[in-house]
C-alpha cells in the first residue's frame, strides 16, 4: 500500500483487494493523539 496526503485530503493506492466488490475501512493515528473514526470507502469488483 502507498499513499499521498496534502492538507486535508490523501490518495491511497491498494494494489490487491480481491476478487469482489466491498469495503476499505481507513483511519487516521498521529503521536500522542488517539485513533480517528473508521472511513469506509467502497470499490468495485475486479
Amino acid at each position: 500500500m502507498s499513499s499521498a496526503a496534502t492538507g486535508t485530503s490523501v490518495t491511497i493506492s491498494i494494489k490487491q483487494l480481491g476478487a469482489k466488490a466491498g469495503t476499505a475501512y481507513l483511519t487516521v493515528t498521529n503521536t500522542g493523539m488517539s485513533e480517528s473514526g473508521r472511513t469506509g470507502v467502497k470499490y468495485k469488483a475486479e
